[in-house]
């Protein structure tokens, strides 16, 4: 397994740490894939996310972003 040190500090990390080199791929991915989907977004969402002058406040923001979890009720069938 190839490894390789990420430079940048992670949530909970605050210095370099070595990951597997799979793992930074799929981040690298990842981050990528958000930067594309806002590039193409509507402008209303590209300028909610502008002022996230780094990566990791944008990721930040983003994950603070999803909807509430809900509990569903089950079915009870008497």
């Amino acid at each position: 397994m190839d490894w390789l040190c990420q430079k940048t500090p992670t949530p909970g990390h605050s210095k370099h740490c070595w990951l597997p080199a799979a793992a930074i791929k799929a981040r690298t991915a990842a981050i990528q894939q958000i930067k594309d989907l806002l590039v193409t977004a509507p402008a209303e969402l590209r300028e909610r996310y502008r002022r996230y002058r780094t990566t990791l406040r944008l990721v930040e923001a983003l994950a603070r972003c999803h909807p509430p979890r809900t509990r569903i009720r089950p079915r009870c069938r008497y």
